[in-house]
């Protein structure tokens, strides 16, 4: 029997429509997914950690096909009124229970297979230098690991929630809130998955692995340190952690069917007392009948039945336990997710809770669009659902109200969802002890985050008229809305055709949402006006009418509009069509053809034009005037300056080549005695000919006049934005340049081999020698805005409104010049002899002493040990937060807002990264101006690595190396978290190319060898690096470097010196402590034993090496927690290992409480959490 039932319950599953297209639809997604990149082109597309990745996030979306599964089929009999029939049969319940549940999981997991299967399919596409070997268990063992416990445990807890409560919107609602707990568990558990992540803190917590039911922060977490050789073969092993997450969810799901089949009663509900209550019969009351005249014609009818029906729609929804309970996991939701995103950042830096923040954390809230679809989807089919479509739609009511009531109760929800979530910041705020509430701020986001959201819930009430099956049309209303959402992935990335999908908004206290706000509002135009015409034809298509059929009720559309719905439709029409026009008549404008497809073509078509003639000798520039004129209100600055150029090759020159960056509007150049021979508009090339060759050694002089428009339909470029207020334009990229720009060429490697271009390959310069300018600049701004750029200021002035500010520079300077511009308030110091600004938004001065320390302290310990600085002012001033932290130019630094003035520096006992940051930037003045590297491999190691190395040595000499040791060890897991995200083969640092490398790796290598040689002879070496390859001298290389420091080294020092800058080193080192003993003299003797695991992963396998390192081992006398800044070890000295696993045996004069290896944690390893082992 039971095998019958199964049979016909599979066969049942098999007939749906919606299984049908859910099996279409998932293996449609496989074979478009593996389109993506998943860690760039050494990752083989088929590798088995692809697929694994893949399935996971198939598996994270078969909720919603078990959910609506679940509501279609194992609610049938509730839902068709025929549990009652099945109830008096001879099946008894354990067969049913298992048949349901049984039939349930095969039908989503075969939905997953098809998934499966569909990447199969996408990776025969796929480019074959991108493809390893075929294993059919690449595939099967993330099906069986993954797919069959996730799909288990989401039906198990879907089908427990049906079982009992009988309710289809409970349903719902579990499913809804599978995906917000999921978010919720990888958001506390501070999974990789989550984009606001800090990776800095991601090591072996035991905590994301077991809030995780997915795998998927398993599967990040543990592959983070694997090769791309690695990922391209191994499969993800079921053990360890990831065992134990796998057992855990299993056992919840198989007790939550055990409790369900425990309070499953087998039959139907018994009518409750409150419900015997209400039907006991009473006293009736006469009622005598009164006619009422009714004019169903009217607008006043219309609106009456609106609003009737309103009531009807909105009661349903709201007044439903099921919501509440949704709600309350919303607001739980987002005020995790809040507190998180907001008030924490990288390196577990603690912010304020500015309303800015709190405003564009909330402007995309994805998880609604899965509300709207359960929603709608009951909203249209509720008359059905409860039997009453006949006597609803035999009134004269009008389509447009029913679609009218509907559409409104989902733009009701959507405003208390957005009402939540405001309540949520304001108290937030309160809470954190910062009540600086920005109402306006808040009340934008019904605009800027309701409106879209409105625009989605008629794309959804739009599929789900013309779907006739519900369960359906929420799943093609999920497609439709996941397709548009992932759009951009899918190679669909003009902005018109996206629906509702908005440039990306990105408030600044500085600028609001200013550079975007004018843009928005067109395309909401645009999209408005679109769902205008979807409004239209579902009002049409309503399925209330007397036609049942889509293709009955398509022909009978026209008779449903009257003159004001025709009048509607051509206003809707002209309006979509002319907002259209004028935006993409805007697009080719501004699309300066450096982004996503276009961008790309620009880029190769430029190389491929003029790469050839990148050798052509030509003048360097060797001073630089400029008048520039900003006109925030207008998104929009001029420029008028000079160049003198010098001849500096040993032949004539008799041809000039200039170019300028495609976001210039227009140029315009003036040259002496030269005519202009050739005009390349579309790359913005000009080559004129001199009348007289410029001779070796020979100066000449050039004028030009350029404007530049930052349309707001631009791509936003947070290096050049002319904004109301904070606007920050990096102004050497884009005045006029000589010769070849190998800036302008593309990156891409798939598309260099696509459009025959060789691959990108690291080359050292010939020219070894600094070209350096003298500068000077007069900026006119608005008048109640200060400018700051290179130079020192001369004088300001305020003429026929508008403020001017001259700069000049007292020494040659790079070819660096940005400039901001905003309402600043100013804060000067002297320093010996150097003369301290930081301008910064009035409102954000709470930081400002810990920025003028830093800015002290880094220039103390620079004087000290690299060389005088060469200025007599520094300068540090806010910009917008828009991504990333700071840019150091010779004399300035412009620092984000967030970042460095609105982090909480009220905890003392945190690290101070606002100290490190500017320390970092100040470092800068040494490495980068005073020292700047030849353009070769591994240049940047020259500025990043040395400049990190500066910001340990400040922190250090500031707060002392116990406090630096969770910046040391946060740069640590950086470094694995980051170095396999580009997929490609790691080089050595000396080569570096990543900012991995030059920045986590460079930084603590250098630190390590300062710990080897001594603070005082590291910077000795550093110091005579800066005197023979520091301006005037001949530019320095990685090699002189390394050469540098291996001056006076002993053999061992040089090999380690070696290790990590030639090769690719990592370790794996554990402590274990064996047993402490007391001694009768009062002192503690440790019996310790240590492995040391050395890889080196240089070649195209990992190679297991035989240690022979020194490791620093300490000792505490307090637990971790306990550790300050001022915590000193009890025991700490240096050994050396030369074996795989060492004894050890130790004295020390005080208890000991933890016994660690590598106590700084500089080296790179891994997992540093078994490097120390409390001593019981």
């Amino acid at each position: 029997m039971l095998k019958n039932l199964l049979h016909f319950e599979l066969k049942y599953h098999f007939k749906q429509v919606t299984f049908m297209v859910a099996f279409i639809l998932f293996a449609g997604l496989g074979i478009l997914i593996t389109k993506g990149n998943f860690g760039g082109s050494e990752l083989h597309q088929n590798s088995p950690y692809v697929i694994s990745y893949i399935t996971c996030f198939l598996s994270l979306f078969a909720i919603f096909v078990s959910t609506l599964f679940c509501a279609n089929v194992v609610l049938r009999d509730t839902t068709y009124a025929m549990d009652g029939l099945i109830f008096t049969t001879s099946i008894e319940r354990l067969p049913y229970f298992l048949v349901r549940l049984l039939g349930l999981l095969i039908a989503v997991f075969l939905i997953l297979c098809a998934g499966v299967l569909g990447i199969y399919m996408g990776t025969q596409s796929v480019n074959p230098d991108q493809l390893g070997p075929f294993k059919i268990s690449y595939f099967l063992h993330p099906l069986l690991v993954f797919g069959l416990p996730n799909i288990v445990f989401c039906c198990s807890v879907i089908f427990s929630v049906a079982l009992l409560t009988r309710n289809m919107r409970a349903v719902y609602m579990t499913g809804v809130s599978l995906f917000i707990l999921y978010f919720l568990g990888s958001i506390l558990g501070n999974s990789p998955i989550m984009a606001s992540s800090d990776k800095s803190t991601q090591g072996s917590q035991l905590l994301p692995y077991l809030l995780d039911p997915f795998g998927i922060t398993s599967l990040l977490i543990e592959t983070r340190s694997w090769p791309v050789t690695v990922r391209n073969s191994r499969l993800f092993p079921l053990e360890g952690a990831f065992l134990a997450n796998r057992i855990g969810w299993m056992t919840l799901a198989i007790l939550l069917l055990v409790l369900s089949y425990r309070y499953y009663r087998f039959r139907l509900p018994a009518a409750g007392k409150m419900r015997k209550q209400k039907n006991a019969v009473g006293p009736t009351t006469i009622i005598p009948y009164q006619s009422v005249a009714t004019h169903p014609n009217g607008w006043a009818y219309q609106w009456a039945t609106f609003r009737a029906q309103f009531k009807l729609e909105v009661a349903s929804v709201f007044k439903h336990i099921p919501f509440l309970v949704m709600l309350a996991l919303w607001i739980f939701l987002y005020a995790i997710e809040l507190k998180e995103n907001v008030l924490h950042g990288p390196y577990g830096i603690r912010f304020n809770a500015f309303t800015g923040a709190i405003v564009e954390e909330f402007v995309s809230i994805r998880p609604a669009l899965l509300l709207l679809i359960f929603y709608a989807g009951e909203l249209i089919s509720r008359e059905r659902s409860a039997n009453m479509q006949g006597l609803v739609f035999s009134t004269p009511v009008r389509n447009t109200s029913l679609w009218a009531a509907k559409c409104a109760t989902l733009a009701v929800l959507i405003a208390v969802l957005i009402s939540a979530n405001i309540c949520i910041g304001i108290g937030l705020q309160f809470f954190t002890g910062f009540p600086q509430v920005d109402i306006p701020a808040y009340l934008s986001l019904y605009f800027y985050s309701g409106v879209p959201l409105l625009l989605f819930a008629i794309l959804i009430v739009f599929i789900q008229t013309v779907v006739p099956n519900k369960y359906l049309g929420m799943l093609l209303s999920l497609t439709a809305v996941g397709l548009i959402i992932f759009s951009r992935r899918l190679g669909i990335t003009h902005p018109l055709l996206r629906y509702a999908m908005l440039p990306e908004l990105q408030y600044s206290p500085m600028n609001g949402f200013g550079h975007a706000a004018a843009t928005v509002r067109w395309y909401l135009l645009y999209w408005a006006a679109c769902a205008g015409v979807l409004s239209l034809l579902a009002a049409a298509l309503w399925k209330g009418s007397s036609h049942t059929t889509f293709w009955q009720r398509l022909k009978t559309m026209g008779r449903q509009w009257q003159l004001p719905g025709k009048l509607l439709m051509a206003v809707c029409l002209l309006t979509w069509i002319g907002s259209g026009i004028y935006i993409n008549s805007q697009l080719p404008a501004v699309n300066t053809g450096r982004t996503n497809g276009t961008g790309k073509n620009w880029k190769v078509a430029y190389e491929q034009k003029y790469k050839s003639q990148s050798q052509v000798s030509q003048p360097y520039i060797v001073a630089v005037k400029t008048e520039v004129d900003l006109y925030p209100a207008a998104g929009r600055y001029t420029v008028k300056g000079s160049y003198r150029l010098r001849n500096e090759s040993a032949q004539p020159i008799s041809t000039l080549w200039l170019g300028v960056d495609p976001d210039v509007t227009s140029i315009q150049f003036a040259i002496p005695q030269a005519r202009l021979t050739t005009a390349d508009e579309g790359f913005k090339q000009y080559f004129y000919t001199l009348a007289t060759p410029l001779q070796p050694g020979m100066e000449t002089t050039i004028q030009f006049s350029m404007e530049v428009k930052r349309s707001p339909f631009a791509p936003f470029n947070s290096e050049h934005s002319v904004v109301s207020n904070g606007s920050y334009i990096e102004l050497e990229k884009y005045v006029p340049f000589l010769g070849y720009n190998d800036r302008f060429e593309t990156g891409d490697a798939a598309l260099r081999k696509a459009q025959g271009l060789p691959p990108m390959a690291a080359s050292t310069s010939a020219d070894t020698s600094y070209h350096r300018i003298d500068f000077e600049t007069v900026v006119s701004t608005v008048p109640d805005q200060q400018v700051v750029t290179a130079g020192t200021l001369q004088k300001t002035w305020q003429t026929n409104g508008r403020s001017y500010f001259h700069y000049k520079t007292e020494q040659p300077i790079a070819f660096m010049f940005a400039l901001s511009s905003a309402r600043y308030a100013v804060q000067k110091e002297q320093h010996r002899g150097i003369e301290l600004s930081v301008y910064y938004v009035p409102g954000e001065a709470n930081n400002l002493p810990t920025l003028l320390q830093a800015m002290k302290d880094a220039l103390d310990y620079g004087q000290a040990n690299f060389g005088p600085y060469p200025l007599r002012q520094l300068t540090l001033a806010a910009i917008p937060h828009y991504p990333g932290a700071a840019t150091a130019y010779p004399g300035v630094v412009f620092s984000a807002e967030k970042i460095n003035f609105m982090s909480n520096l009220s905890d003392t006992s945190r690290f101070n990264h606002t100290y490190a940051l500017t320390a970092h930037e100040v470092a800068h003045q040494w490495w980068a101006n005073a020292l700047a590297p030849l353009d070769a491999p591994g240049r940047a190691v020259l500025t990043e690595s040395l400049a990190k190395y500066t910001e340990y040595m400040v922190t250090q000499r500031r707060y002392g190396q116990q406090y630096l040791r969770s910046l040391l060890q946060a740069d640590n897991n950086l470094y694995f978290a980051f170095r396999n995200m580009t997929g490609e083969p790691e080089l050595p640092l000396l080569q570096a190319n990543q900012p991995y490398l030059y920045y986590q790796k460079g930084g603590l290598s250098l630190y390590a060898i300062q710990e080897m040689l001594g603070e005082d002879r590291m910077n000795q070496s550093l110091q005579r690096l800066i005197n023979k390859h520091g301006f005037p001298h001949s530019k320095a290389t990685t090699t002189d470097l390394l050469t540098e420091l291996g001056t006076g080294a002993t053999a061992d020092q040089s090999k380690r010196m070696d290790d990590l800058f030639k090769q690719v080193i990592t370790y794996d080192n554990r402590l274990r402590v064996v047993r402490c003993d007391t001694l009768p003299d009062g002192r503690f003797k440790l019996q310790l034993q240590v492995s040391i695991g050395k890889t080196n992963e240089a070649g195209a396998k990992p190679q297991a090496l035989t240690p022979d390192e020194v490791f620093t081992l300490a000792v505490y006398d307090s637990p971790s927690d306990r550790w300050t800044r001022h915590t000193a070890p009890a025991y700490q000295e240096q050994h050396r290992f030369t074996r795989a696993i060492t004894d050890l045996t130790i004295v020390v004069n005080k208890k000991p409480a933890v016994a660690v290896i590598d106590p700084y944690g500089y080296w790179l390893d891994a997992d540093q959490s078994n490097n120390a082992e409390v001593v019981k």
